[in-house]
C-alpha cells in the first residue's frame, strides 16, 4: 500500500518526500493522483480504439493507446501540479476562475477528446445499424447519378425499337405483297380468276418488288443496330464499372469518419440518445477538470505551508547568492578599473620621460646644427673679405 499510495502522490504532481510528513493530506494528494491515473488509463483506450477503428491494425492500436495515455497522463498532471492551492480556503473565488481559465480550457478539450471515442464504442451497435443505412443511401445516390449521367443509354435503346419499327414496317408491306399475290392465286381478289393471270404476275412483281426492298432496308437497319448497341455495351461497361467502384468504396465506408457521421445522425434523430452522449461527455470533463476544483476548495494544509517554507527558503537563498555574485561582479569591475588606470598612469609617466629625452635630444641636434651652420657662415664671411685684398 505504501508503494501505491507513493505512486498516486507522484501521480498528483506532490512531492513525496514532504507530503510523507504531512499525514492530514495524504487522503487529498492520493484522491488527486487516483484520479489523473484513471483518467489516463481511458484516455489511452478510447485512444486505442480510435487508431483501431482509423488503421484496423491491434498492433497500432494498441502502441498509439499507451502514448495517447501517457501523453494525457502527462498533461493533466502538469495541468494539476501547476494550479496551486488557490486562496486556502474552500470557497472558489473569482480571482481562481481566472487564474486557473487556462488550465479548466485544456481540462475541458481533453475531456471532450476522452469521451468520445469511449462513446463510439457505447453504442457502436446503433452506429453500425446506421452505418449501413448510410452506405445504402449513398449506393442508391451515387448510382441515381450515374444513371442520369449515362441517360444516352435509354435514348440509345429508343432508338434500336424506331429502328426495328421501320423494318417491321417494311416487313408488313412484304406481307400485305405476299398476301395480295396469294389472293389473286386463289381467286379470292376482286377479279375473282384463280391461277397465275396478269394481275396475278403483277401482284408478283409487286411482291418480289416489296420483298427486295425488304431485305435492302434489313441489311442497313442492322448495321445501324449493330452500330447502337456497340454503343450501348460500351456505355453500360463503363456504367457498371463506375457502380461497381462505388459499391466497393460504400462498402469500406465504416471508419472513424463513418461513425462519426452515424453517430450524429443518430442523435438528431433521437433526443435520447443525444441526451445520453452529452451525460458521458460531461462525466468525462468533469471527472478531467475535478482534481483541479478539488485543489482550489481544499483548504491549505501543512503540505502548502512547507512547500511554500522551501520555496521561499530556496528564493531567499538563491537572491543572496545572486546578490553575492552581483557584489563580487562589482569588486572585480573596480578592481579592474584601477588596474586599468594604474596601468595608463604608467604609460603616460614613461611617455612624459620619452617625451622629454626626445625633447632634449632635438634641442641638442638644433643646437649643434647652429653651431655647424654659424662656423660655415662665418667661413664664408671671412672668405669674401679676403679675397678683395688678395686682388
Amino acid at each position: 500500500m505504501k508503494k501505491i499510495q507513493s505512486f498516486f502522490w507522484f501521480c498528483a504532481g506532490a512531492n513525496t518526500e514532504i507530503l510523507k510528513d504531512c499525514p492530514t493530506d495524504h487522503a487529498k494528494y492520493f484522491g488527486i493522483g487516483g484520479t489523473i491515473l484513471f483518467t489516463a488509463i481511458m484516455a489511452g483506450l478510447a485512444g486505442g480504439y480510435a487508431c483501431f477503428t482509423a488503421f484496423d491494425d491491434p498492433s497500432v492500436a494498441v502502441g498509439f493507446g499507451i502514448f495517447w495515455g501517457l501523453m494525457i497522463f502527462n498533461l493533466d498532471r502538469y495541468i494539476v501540479s501547476s494550479t496551486g492551492k488557490g486562496d486556502g480556503t474552500t470557497k472558489i473565488t473569482w480571482d481562481e476562475w481566472k487564474n486557473a481559465f487556462p488550465r479548466l480550457a485544456m481540462a475541458l478539450l481533453l475531456g471532450f477528446v476522452i469521451a468520445t471515442p469511449l462513446e463510439l464504442r457505447l453504442f457502436q451497435k446503433e452506429i453500425d445499424m446506421e452505418i449501413e443505412t448510410l452506405k445504402q443511401q449513398k449506393r442508391a445516390d451515387a448510382r441515381s447519378e450515374i444513371e442520369v449521367n449515362y441517360g444516352q443509354i435509354a435514348e440509345l435503346e429508343v432508338r434500336v425499337v424506331e429502328l426495328n419499327q421501320e423494318v417491321q414496317a417494311y416487313d408488313l408491306i412484304r406481307k400485305q405483297r405476299y398476301a395480295e399475290m396469294i389472293q389473286e392465286a386463289e381467286g379470292n381478289s376482286a377479279s375473282g380468276r384463280p391461277g397465275a393471270g396478269k394481275i396475278y404476275e403483277e401482284k408478283k412483281q409487286q411482291y418480289a418488288l416489296a420483298e427486295q426492298e425488304y431485305e435492302d432496308f434489313k441489311l442497313k437497319q442492322e448495321k445501324k443496330i449493330e452500330e447502337v448497341e456497340a454503343n450501348i455495351e460500351r456505355l453500360k461497361q463503363s456504367r457498371d464499372e463506375e457502380v461497381a467502384n462505388i459499391d466497393n468504396i460504400a462498402a469500406q465506408y465504416d471508419g472513424l469518419m463513418a461513425k462519426l457521421e452515424a453517430f450524429s445522425k443518430l442523435t438528431d434523430t433521437y433526443p435520447t440518445l443525444k441526451i445520453a452522449k452529452w451525460l458521458i461527455t460531461a462525466m468525462f470533463i468533469f471527472i478531467e477538470i475535478a482534481p483541479i476544483l478539488f485543489k482550489m476548495m481544499t483548504e491549505r494544509g501543512p503540505y502548502d505551508d512547507r512547500v511554500e517554507r522551501i520555496k521561499h527558503v530556496t528564493h531567499v537563498s538563491e537572491m543572496e547568492r545572486i546578490s553575492t555574485a552581483n557584489e563580487e561582479v562589482n569588486t572585480n569591475l573596480k578592481l579592474a578599473v584601477e588596474r586599468n588606470r594604474q596601468r595608463l598612469e604608467a604609460e603616460i609617466r614613461a611617455n612624459d620621460a620619452l617625451m622629454k629625452q626626445i625633447a632634449d635630444a632635438q634641442a641638442d641636434i638644433a643646437g649643434a646644427a647652429i653651431d655647424e651652420w654659424r662656423k660655415n657662415e662665418m667661413a664664408k664671411a671671412r672668405a669674401a673679405q679676403n679675397t678683395p685684398a688678395e686682388a
